[in-house]
């Protein structure tokens, strides 16, 4: 976190009474001066002609008169010299400095056939085989943190399907997303949304033992356990919605499984990751994480459907395992991300989100949760839309 400024130094205490009185009370800024400045002062004054003894009427040389003058105002500039330099008195608050570097964020929403329906940077979509897709962006998302979730239209349905992600060998300007249908152990076609998070903000590439492999304002990852990690970060994530994709570090085959997020236990800056396997049993795998902590649509929901922390305009559980998140901002054109997280220091059952467009006025998001069966079942989880 970024530390206290302390730019102003204490004024020092008032010398006593006695002793301003012996400079004729100078303005309010010298009165406060350091001790030396007031010898200064005390000198200046000492110099100024003092004419005849008490009682005499003769008048007062002249070229005394002058260079008493002359060395008193030399010691009053250095008197306020010293001033200048012992007391720093707050002026007026400077104009707004030049914000950080923001995180670049690109995204898309892909059909199950590969077309490429809306997003940002995007320029193409293909499906390379069943259930594999490959997204093309203008920019070079090689050393970013990809996330990539199951998104149906209005009114459908998706299913429990696996998503995890991978670079692209040979292009940097691509991911590469693989779907798995939980219940049928195969490659399977889907609706999806993907983003790529890159250059600053909260975000994160860990590897299956537990190793940094990229990031940004992270300071470290840590395999706790068997499917384990702890990430911490430069600042509070707290009050952040945590969003998780099972992938590669790089442009190899990407694991198959779910990820879920919790809260560090024990402290503000942390996130805790579990991977898990199809079968549910703790399997460490690599993952990309990212906290987002300040955007206009996000909203971290607990299993009863109530809001923990987020921007939503509301959310309710509508049945087992379905969710409506209402924003206010248009959502018909955005990709939606969620992962399954606990709104507190419990690390949660392995499940997956799943997303479908909402129809109230196209301002919301429904989303559905699934436990490791495939069955509904009401988790609580952590959503984000990009727009």
């Amino acid at each position: 976190m970024t530390p206290e400024y302390r730019g102003w130094r204490t004024r020092e205490a008032p010398p006593p009474a006695a002793f301003t009185a012996k400079v004729d009370s100078p303005p309010e800024a010298i009165r406060w001066a350091t001790p030396s400045v007031i010898r200064s002062l005390r000198l200046c004054r000492s110099m100024q002609p003092q004419g005849t003894a008490k009682g005499s009427t003769a008048a007062t040389s002249p070229s005394r008169i002058g260079w008493g003058t002359a060395l008193g105002a030399i010691a009053i500039v250095i008197a306020l010299i010293g001033v200048a330099m012992n007391l720093v008195i707050p002026g007026p608050t400077g104009a707004q400095g030049v914000p950080g570097p923001a995180s670049n964020t690109y995204w898309a929403v892909v059909d199950q056939s590969g077309n490429l329906l809306h997003g940002n940077a995007a320029t193409s979509a293909t499906m390379i085989l069943t259930g594999v897709y490959q997204v093309t962006f203008a920019e070079d998302v090689s050393n970013c943190a990809y996330l990539a979730t199951v998104g149906v239209g209005a009114m459908a349905i998706p299913g429990s399907d696996m998503v995890s992600v991978a670079a692209v060998s040979g292009n940097p300007h691509a991911v590469q997303v693989s779907i798995t249908n939980l219940t049928t152990q195969m490659l399977a076609k889907s609706r999806f949304s993907v983003a790529a998070v890159c250059g600053a903000g909260l975000w994160a590439v860990v590897s299956s033992t537990g190793t940094l492999v990229r990031g940004s304002g992270v300071l470290s990852a840590t395999m706790t356990g068997p499917g384990v990690f702890d990430v911490k970060f430069d600042q509070v994530v707290e009050n952040c919605s945590f969003l998780a994709s099972l992938g590669s570090t790089g442009s190899g085959s990407a694991p198959v499984g779910v990820v879920t997020v919790a809260d560090f236990t024990g402290t503000s800056d942390g996130i805790k990751v579990a991977t898990w396997a199809d079968t549910g049993e703790s399997i460490s795998f690599s993952f990309h994480l990212v906290a987002i902590c300040s955007s206009p649509t996000w909203a971290v929901v607990r299993a009863s459907g109530a809001e923990y922390i987020g921007s939503s305009n509301g959310t309710s559980l509508a049945g087992t395992g379905l969710y409506l998140v209402n924003f206010t901002n248009y959502m018909a054109n955005c990709a939606a991300i969620g992962t399954v997280g606990s709104s507190d220091l419990t690390t949660p059952a392995p499940g997956m989100v799943a997303t479908a467009e909402g129809f109230i006025a196209e301002y919301s998001f429904w989303a559905y949760t699934f436990d490791m069966t495939g069955a509904s079942a009401s988790e609580p989880f952590n959503l984000a839309a990009f727009c």
